[in-house]
């Protein structure tokens, strides 16, 4: 408990420890604003705390523990554990590797959020993860789970800014958020996947390698792989059905995009900011939203498969930067309604 002039003990001595403990402590001085609490660890011959672990049902439910390396066992309390709780480790601030048995099958929402100090954890029996169950644990860098993942929860990896490349065989759907601001982000294994969720590689600055296989995408959500910069794809999605708003933007390093004659809208943003695009395949678009196509490619001449003549709607700045046809050819837009 955070303690106060009220809930809390006050001591004029100094305080005599017996066993491994955790100690909040705050100084007060009537008529002054507290100061900000103090937290320290008191570790005894290498001892965790006592009762570190609260199981339920086979349920690991919370630790309260200070182990810097730790290995879950797979009983305790003579109960088999078989899955983390939601918030269980939440805002830990000791551990820095955690290992559990291979029979713990699903991890919470927030059950590792915010571990300040979390580098590393094993959990190779784990195929359910919640949402953001790693979120904010910016100092993760290798996650190792089941080789079967049946369904993960929003946000469960984002901002995870040391995370370097993860494996996630099995799910078929990338939900939103998944792995936003993941700034070290660089392969992300995921062959079996088909619809990708908003925002769900947000700001991977450092992704080069999304192993994805595009002939099998059907959807792909808002600003799903917006400010990926170093991501010099060559997309060719044959099969999708949605694209959301701001897909590609601020993607610098993109060299190739493909769509199916079946998207007949490009939304808004795009390709915005898509400066190093070298080839596009846009065969049944009419219409271009806002900023669609304002790629500042300056005067270099784009490989573009658009039709201009079918072209009903043109949204404000939607060619911005864009050098339209080949330079030489005169570009009709013969059916344009609005601009």
């Amino acid at each position: 408990t955070v303690p106060t002039p009220e809930n809390g003990t006050l001591y004029q001595k100094p305080v005599t420890v017996s066993e491994t403990t955790q100690l909040l402590a705050v100084a007060v001085r009537e008529g002054w604003i507290g100061s900000a609490v103090s937290e320290a660890v008191y570790s005894i011959n290498g001892e965790d705390v006592r009762a570190a672990y609260t199981v339920q049902d086979g349920v690991l439910i919370s630790y309260r523990g200070i182990r810097e390396k730790l290995i879950v066992p797979e009983t305790i309390n003579g109960q088999k554990i078989t899955a983390i709780a939601p918030h269980a480790f939440e805002n830990n601030h000791f551990t820095t590797q955690l290992q559990f048995h291979s029979s713990v099958k699903s991890v919470g929402e927030s059950a590792f959020a915010n571990c300040s100090v979390l580098k590393r954890i094993y959990a190779p029996g784990v195929n359910e993860i919640g949402a953001e169950a790693f979120a904010g644990s910016a100092a993760l860098r290798e996650v190792t789970l089941g080789d079967k993942i049946s369904s993960v929860g929003e946000a469960a990896f984002r901002g995870c800014g040391a995370l370097t490349e993860i494996t996630l065989h099995g799910l078929t759907a990338v939900p939103a958020e998944l792995f936003a601001d993941c700034v070290m982000l660089e392969k992300a294994d995921l062959p079996d996947v088909t619809e990708i969720g908003s925002e769900a590689f947000a700001n991977c600055q450092s992704l080069t390698a999304p192993l994805i296989r595009w002939q099998h995408i059907t959807a792909i959500g808002d600003r799903a792989f917006s400010d990926c910069a170093a991501w010099a794809g060559d997309v060719r999605l044959p099969v999708l059905e949605t694209l959301g708003e701001g897909v590609f933007s601020g993607d610098s390093s993109l060299h190739c995009v493909m769509l199916p004659e079946r998207i007949a809208a490009l939304p808004a943003h795009t390709f915005e900011k898509c400066s190093a695009i070298r080839q596009l395949s846009l065969p049944g678009v009419t219409v271009l939203g806002e900023a669609s196509l304002a790629m500042q490619t300056g005067k270099m001449v784009i490989p573009t498969a658009l039709d201009y003549s079918k072209i009903t709607s043109v949204g404000e700045g939607a060619l911005g930067g864009f050098l339209i046809g080949n330079g030489y050819d005169t570009v009709t837009f013969s059916a344009l309604e609005t601009v």
